[in-house]
């Protein structure tokens, strides 16, 4: 009989979106499920800014931080990551 310990573990919602806009960071659709997730659970903030790291510098990022900061009510935040694209 099969139990949980042998199914293959299915990767989590959050790690296959980051490593898809790792690979391809213009789909704003994933970037909006990403969103979605860390607006859900707070504690994947942290690891979402760690995983994604190399896009820092990316607009599609910045995009990404200032849709979350304006989720959050955060719009000071919002606009700051706004201004640095200017």
């Amino acid at each position: 009989e099969e139990t949980l310990l042998d199914k293959p573990q299915q990767p989590l919602p959050h790690v296959m979106f980051m490593e898809s806009l790792l690979e391809f960071p213009w789909n704003w659709s994933a970037w909006l499920d990403l969103a979605d997730l860390c607006l859900d659970d707070p504690t994947l903030h942290e690891i979402v800014e760690d995983k994604l790291q190399p896009l820092a510098s990316h607009y599609m990022y910045h995009f990404f931080c200032a849709h979350v900061f304006g989720e959050n009510q955060a719009h000071e935040n919002s606009i700051a990551v706004m201004d640095k694209l200017l």
